[in-house]
Protein backbone atom coordinates (compact mmCIF):
# COMPACT_ATOMS: atom_id res chain seq x y z
CA UNK A 1 0.00 0.00 0.00
CA UNK A 2 3.17 1.90 0.76
CA UNK A 3 6.40 2.46 2.28
CA UNK A 4 8.11 4.77 4.46
CA UNK A 5 11.08 6.70 2.78
CA UNK A 6 14.08 5.48 4.51
CA UNK A 7 17.93 5.62 4.52
CA UNK A 8 20.81 3.75 5.55
CA UNK A 9 24.43 5.73 6.46
CA UNK A 10 27.27 2.84 6.94
CA UNK A 11 30.63 4.44 8.03
CA UNK A 12 32.33 2.30 6.07
CA UNK A 13 30.84 4.22 2.73
CA UNK A 14 31.95 7.45 4.20
CA UNK A 15 35.79 8.35 3.44
CA UNK A 16 37.96 8.65 6.73
CA UNK A 17 41.92 9.06 7.19
CA UNK A 18 41.18 6.69 10.54
CA UNK A 19 40.11 3.39 8.04
CA UNK A 20 43.77 2.93 7.48
CA UNK A 21 44.44 1.82 10.97
CA UNK A 22 41.43 -0.58 11.70
CA UNK A 23 40.07 -1.75 7.92
CA UNK A 24 42.67 -4.73 6.59
CA UNK A 25 42.99 -8.40 5.52
CA UNK A 26 43.79 -11.13 7.12
CA UNK A 27 45.04 -14.60 6.16
CA UNK A 28 43.01 -17.34 6.74
CA UNK A 29 45.38 -19.96 6.97
CA UNK A 30 48.32 -18.12 8.86
CA UNK A 31 46.36 -15.15 10.58
CA UNK A 32 48.47 -13.32 9.19
CA UNK A 33 47.21 -9.93 8.52
CA UNK A 34 48.26 -6.26 6.24
CA UNK A 35 46.58 -2.56 5.02
CA UNK A 36 44.08 -2.90 2.28
CA UNK A 37 44.13 -3.50 -0.78
CA UNK A 38 43.85 -6.91 -0.14
CA UNK A 39 46.19 -9.39 -2.00
CA UNK A 40 44.19 -12.20 -3.14
CA UNK A 41 46.55 -15.02 -1.98
CA UNK A 42 48.49 -14.40 1.38
CA UNK A 43 52.10 -13.15 0.78
CA UNK A 44 53.44 -15.49 3.44
CA UNK A 45 51.75 -18.87 3.03
CA UNK A 46 49.70 -18.00 -0.58
CA UNK A 47 46.48 -18.82 1.70
CA UNK A 48 43.09 -17.41 1.06
CA UNK A 49 42.39 -13.61 2.42
CA UNK A 50 39.67 -11.78 3.66
CA UNK A 51 38.94 -8.08 4.35
CA UNK A 52 37.96 -7.16 7.76
CA UNK A 53 36.19 -3.49 8.25
CA UNK A 54 36.56 -2.39 11.94
CA UNK A 55 35.17 0.80 13.23
CA UNK A 56 36.83 3.50 15.51
CA UNK A 57 35.37 6.87 17.33
CA UNK A 58 36.44 8.88 14.70
CA UNK A 59 34.21 6.98 11.54
CA UNK A 60 31.32 6.37 13.70
CA UNK A 61 31.14 10.17 14.72
CA UNK A 62 31.61 10.52 10.58
CA UNK A 63 28.70 8.52 10.02
CA UNK A 64 26.83 10.72 12.55
CA UNK A 65 27.48 13.77 11.15
CA UNK A 66 26.34 12.34 7.69
CA UNK A 67 22.88 11.17 9.17
CA UNK A 68 22.59 14.74 10.59
CA UNK A 69 22.94 16.01 7.17
CA UNK A 70 20.17 13.83 6.24
CA UNK A 71 18.37 15.57 8.70
CA UNK A 72 18.65 18.73 7.58
CA UNK A 73 18.08 18.15 3.56
CA UNK A 74 14.93 16.50 4.79
CA UNK A 75 13.85 19.44 7.29
CA UNK A 76 15.25 22.58 4.85
CA UNK A 77 15.20 21.30 1.16
CA UNK A 78 11.77 19.01 1.35
CA UNK A 79 9.74 20.63 4.42
CA UNK A 80 10.04 17.44 6.42
CA UNK A 81 9.26 18.13 10.20
CA UNK A 82 11.85 17.04 13.02
CA UNK A 83 8.58 15.08 14.31
CA UNK A 84 8.11 12.94 11.15
CA UNK A 85 11.79 11.53 11.32
CA UNK A 86 13.54 9.18 13.34
CA UNK A 87 16.80 8.38 13.91
CA UNK A 88 18.29 5.00 15.36
CA UNK A 89 21.80 3.67 15.51
CA UNK A 90 21.51 0.65 13.56
CA UNK A 91 23.42 -2.06 15.99
CA UNK A 92 26.68 -2.21 14.00
CA UNK A 93 28.56 1.18 11.82
CA UNK A 94 25.75 3.01 11.03
CA UNK A 95 22.38 4.59 11.58
CA UNK A 96 19.00 4.26 9.94
CA UNK A 97 16.34 7.07 9.42
CA UNK A 98 12.56 6.51 8.99
CA UNK A 99 10.71 9.55 7.50
CA UNK A 100 6.70 9.56 8.24
CA UNK A 101 5.53 11.71 5.85
CA UNK A 102 2.54 10.51 3.21
CA UNK A 103 3.86 12.50 0.45
CA UNK A 104 6.66 10.20 0.00
CA UNK A 105 4.68 7.23 0.59
CA UNK A 106 3.67 6.40 -2.73
CA UNK A 107 7.07 7.52 -4.38
CA UNK A 108 7.93 4.98 -6.85
CA UNK A 109 11.86 3.64 -7.06
CA UNK A 110 12.50 6.34 -9.50
CA UNK A 111 11.65 9.11 -7.79
CA UNK A 112 13.13 7.53 -4.42
CA UNK A 113 16.83 7.20 -6.01
CA UNK A 114 16.24 11.25 -6.97
CA UNK A 115 15.70 11.82 -3.43
CA UNK A 116 19.37 9.94 -2.61
CA UNK A 117 20.92 11.18 -5.39
CA UNK A 118 20.09 14.59 -4.38
CA UNK A 119 21.47 14.24 -0.86
CA UNK A 120 24.56 12.62 -2.89
CA UNK A 121 25.10 15.18 -4.59
CA UNK A 122 24.99 13.09 -7.59
CA UNK A 123 22.15 14.80 -9.56
CA UNK A 124 23.57 18.34 -9.80
CA UNK A 125 24.32 20.25 -13.14
CA UNK A 126 27.66 20.58 -14.22
CA UNK A 127 30.00 22.67 -12.33
CA UNK A 128 30.27 25.36 -14.81
CA UNK A 129 26.65 25.49 -14.55
CA UNK A 130 26.37 26.13 -10.84
CA UNK A 131 29.23 28.45 -11.58
CA UNK A 132 27.32 30.76 -14.02
CA UNK A 133 24.17 30.00 -11.37
CA UNK A 134 26.30 31.20 -8.44
CA UNK A 135 27.57 34.70 -10.72
CA UNK A 136 23.38 35.41 -11.35
CA UNK A 137 22.59 35.20 -7.52
CA UNK A 138 22.57 38.45 -5.46
CA UNK A 139 24.35 37.58 -2.42
CA UNK A 140 24.81 34.22 -0.41
CA UNK A 141 22.06 35.59 2.09
CA UNK A 142 19.41 36.23 -1.09
CA UNK A 143 16.23 34.08 -0.05
CA UNK A 144 16.44 32.73 -3.33
CA UNK A 145 19.68 31.47 -2.71
CA UNK A 146 17.34 27.52 -1.19
CA UNK A 147 18.58 24.57 -1.83
CA UNK A 148 22.11 22.84 -3.09
CA UNK A 149 22.69 26.55 -4.84
CA UNK A 150 22.11 27.90 -1.60
CA UNK A 151 24.38 25.88 0.34
CA UNK A 152 27.24 25.69 -2.43
CA UNK A 153 26.90 30.11 -2.93
CA UNK A 154 27.64 30.07 0.80
CA UNK A 155 30.16 27.86 1.02
CA UNK A 156 31.96 29.54 -1.78
CA UNK A 157 31.57 33.00 0.16
CA UNK A 158 33.08 31.91 3.43
CA UNK A 159 35.70 30.26 2.14
CA UNK A 160 36.88 32.34 -0.88
CA UNK A 161 38.97 34.59 0.95
CA UNK A 162 42.70 32.83 1.39
CA UNK A 163 41.61 29.43 -1.20
CA UNK A 164 44.14 29.59 -4.03
CA UNK A 165 41.60 27.43 -6.18
CA UNK A 166 39.35 28.29 -8.59
CA UNK A 167 35.97 29.12 -8.20
CA UNK A 168 35.19 25.78 -10.04
CA UNK A 169 37.45 23.79 -7.03
CA UNK A 170 35.84 25.65 -4.33
CA UNK A 171 32.29 24.20 -5.82
CA UNK A 172 33.73 20.66 -6.22
CA UNK A 173 35.20 21.13 -2.23
CA UNK A 174 31.50 22.47 -1.54
CA UNK A 175 29.55 19.44 -2.95
CA UNK A 176 31.99 17.24 -1.45
CA UNK A 177 31.76 18.64 2.00
CA UNK A 178 28.29 18.55 2.55
CA UNK A 179 26.59 15.92 0.63
CA UNK A 180 25.42 13.09 2.86
CA UNK A 181 26.58 9.69 1.94
CA UNK A 182 23.53 7.64 2.06
CA UNK A 183 23.02 4.31 0.66
CA UNK A 184 21.15 4.87 -2.40
CA UNK A 185 20.47 1.05 -2.43
CA UNK A 186 18.47 1.30 0.31
CA UNK A 187 16.56 4.22 0.16
CA UNK A 188 15.28 2.93 -3.61
CA UNK A 189 13.83 -0.68 -2.27
CA UNK A 190 10.09 -0.22 -1.40
CA UNK A 191 10.74 -3.84 -0.33
CA UNK A 192 12.92 -3.30 2.15
CA UNK A 193 12.17 -4.20 6.19
CA UNK A 194 14.41 -2.62 8.65
CA UNK A 195 15.19 -4.46 11.90
CA UNK A 196 13.06 -3.22 14.77
CA UNK A 197 14.34 -1.21 17.53
CA UNK A 198 15.64 -3.32 20.62
CA UNK A 199 16.84 -6.25 18.26
CA UNK A 200 20.36 -6.91 18.41
CA UNK A 201 22.65 -6.67 15.33
CA UNK A 202 24.50 -9.89 14.55
CA UNK A 203 27.24 -8.79 13.67
CA UNK A 204 28.30 -7.20 17.11
CA UNK A 205 25.47 -7.95 19.67
CA UNK A 206 24.85 -4.23 20.14
CA UNK A 207 21.19 -3.35 19.84
CA UNK A 208 19.20 -1.18 17.25
CA UNK A 209 18.31 1.88 19.21
CA UNK A 210 15.87 5.27 18.93
CA UNK A 211 18.01 7.97 19.73
CA UNK A 212 16.39 11.36 21.41
CA UNK A 213 19.61 13.32 21.93
CA UNK A 214 22.19 13.00 19.16
CA UNK A 215 24.64 15.15 20.68
CA UNK A 216 25.06 13.16 23.70
CA UNK A 217 24.37 9.87 21.94
CA UNK A 218 27.57 7.25 22.17
CA UNK A 219 27.69 4.99 19.58
CA UNK A 220 30.36 2.50 21.44
CA UNK A 221 28.49 2.63 24.47
CA UNK A 222 25.30 3.21 24.51
CA UNK A 223 24.11 0.30 22.56
CA UNK A 224 25.80 -2.07 24.58
CA UNK A 225 23.23 -4.34 26.58
CA UNK A 226 24.68 -8.15 27.17
CA UNK A 227 26.34 -8.81 30.25
CA UNK A 228 30.01 -8.26 31.73
CA UNK A 229 30.03 -11.69 32.52
CA UNK A 230 33.69 -13.24 31.20
CA UNK A 231 33.71 -15.74 28.70
CA UNK A 232 36.86 -17.65 28.06
CA UNK A 233 37.55 -17.40 24.27
CA UNK A 234 40.06 -19.09 21.55
CA UNK A 235 40.80 -16.08 18.99
CA UNK A 236 42.08 -17.09 16.21
CA UNK A 237 42.17 -13.34 14.62
CA UNK A 238 41.53 -10.11 15.56
CA UNK A 239 42.37 -6.76 15.54
CA UNK A 240 42.18 -3.73 18.12
CA UNK A 241 38.57 -2.52 18.83
CA UNK A 242 36.95 -0.50 21.17
CA UNK A 243 33.58 -0.32 23.08
CA UNK A 244 31.78 -0.03 26.45
CA UNK A 245 34.50 2.43 26.95
CA UNK A 246 37.16 -0.09 27.47
CA UNK A 247 39.87 -1.30 24.51
CA UNK A 248 39.91 -5.03 23.88
CA UNK A 249 42.89 -6.84 21.37
CA UNK A 250 44.72 -7.25 19.40
CA UNK A 251 44.62 -11.03 19.12
CA UNK A 252 46.43 -13.88 17.38
CA UNK A 253 45.87 -17.64 18.01
CA UNK A 254 45.69 -17.22 21.72
CA UNK A 255 43.09 -17.79 24.86
CA UNK A 256 41.59 -14.46 26.22
CA UNK A 257 38.93 -13.74 28.95
CA UNK A 258 36.55 -11.18 27.90
CA UNK A 259 33.23 -9.71 29.37
CA UNK A 260 30.18 -11.13 26.87
CA UNK A 261 29.27 -7.92 24.86
CA UNK A 262 32.98 -8.00 23.86
CA UNK A 263 32.89 -11.60 22.89
CA UNK A 264 30.45 -11.62 20.93
CA UNK A 265 31.91 -8.95 18.68
CA UNK A 266 34.57 -11.67 17.77
CA UNK A 267 31.91 -14.88 17.68
CA UNK A 268 29.57 -13.35 15.44
CA UNK A 269 32.75 -12.75 13.10
CA UNK A 270 34.00 -16.24 13.16
CA UNK A 271 36.86 -15.69 14.55
CA UNK A 272 37.11 -17.19 17.72
CA UNK A 273 35.03 -19.70 19.95
CA UNK A 274 34.32 -20.46 23.22
CA UNK A 275 37.13 -22.25 25.13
Amino acid sequence: MGAELIFDIDATDIPTTCKKNHDLWYCQNCRSSGRLPRPPRCPRCAGLTVEFHGTCRTCLEAAKDHALRVVEFLTSDFGVSHESIKLYFSGNRGYHLQVSDERFYYLNQTGRAEVADYMLGASLPPTQTIVSALKGRKSETDSENRGWIGRIARYVNEEREGHTGTVHRLVSDSILSQRAMVDSSVTTDIHRVFRLAGTLHGDTGMCKMRIESVERFNPQQDPVVLSEKPVRLNVDFYPKFAVNGREFGPFKSQIAELPTYAAVFILTKGLGEVA
